[in-house]
This record gives structure tokens, sequence and C-alpha cells, in this order.
């Protein structure tokens, strides 16, 4: 199993053996999706339950710190989002923050299902949107 920086040097050295034309495409390609899945395949090995969740309390802290307050970013989008929707429908859509995680919960499920996006990296942001959502829906900002 690699880890994901073996993962990402193996990709970057068959990128540069395609591009001098010493490795066919189709073998680039599969060599470097066997990297991804044998990096997807040992990080989700590798973490326990409790594991997961600090994981996720230090995503959400670090995206705070990036994005600021779930709350304030969440109200601005679900705005937003509200105003769009109500052009396009042509009723009236009002939705609240809470709504909007849960949005993106329901989009980061379906990205998960159809086999998108690395499984460890999509459930982390499930977790940390429903997270948020409890957040919001609790009364806490």
């Amino acid at each position: 199993m690699l880890t994901r920086d073996e993962a990402r040097e193996l990709a970057e050295v068959t990128l540069e053996e395609y591009r001098e034309g010493r490795l066919p495409k189709q073998d680039a390609v599969r060599f470097v999706m066997d990297a991804i899945e044998d990096a997807r395949r040992e990080e989700s090995e590798a973490m326990t339950k409790s594991e997961f969740l600090d994981e996720v309390k230090r995503i959400v802290a670090e995206r705070e710190g990036q994005h600021g307050k779930p709350g304030d970013t969440f109200k601005a989008i679900a705005a937003a989002w509200s105003t769009y929707l109500t052009a396009v429908v042509g009723v009236p859509v009002m939705l609240r923050e809470e709504d909007v995680a849960m949005m993106m919960v329901e989009l980061k499920v379906q990205r998960f299902a159809g086999g998108q996006g690395t499984h460890m990296d999509t459930l982390l942001d499930i977790a940390g949107y429903a997270a948020c959502a409890g957040e919001l829906a609790s009364g806490g900002r």
C-alpha cells in the first residue's frame, strides 16, 4: 500500500515518463489510478472511529479559520441560493443556514455514491457538514 505522498510522487514520475514518450498513455493512466486506489485503501484502513472524528474536528476548525464561522458563511450562501432558486422556480424559496449544510451533505453523499473523489475525504466532508448542520440547527452559531 502507498501513502498519499508516495502516490503523489509516483504520479509525478509517471507523468514525466509519459511526457518524455517513455510510457504509453494507457499505462500512465493505469499506474496513476492504481497508486491513487492504493493510497485511498491505506488511508481508509488506518483510521478508527475515534481517529476519524478527531480528524473531522481538526478539519472543521481549520476551515473555520480559513472561511469564518459556518453560520456566517452558510447564511450568505443561503441568501444567494434562495435568490437563485426563487428566480428559477418562480416561487419564493427561503433557505436557512442549516439547509445549506444539509445540501452540502447531500452533494458529498452523491459524490461518494458515484465514486467521485477520494472516499475518505468525502466521508470526512460529510461528517464535517453534518456537524455544522447540527450546530446550526441547535441554535449554535
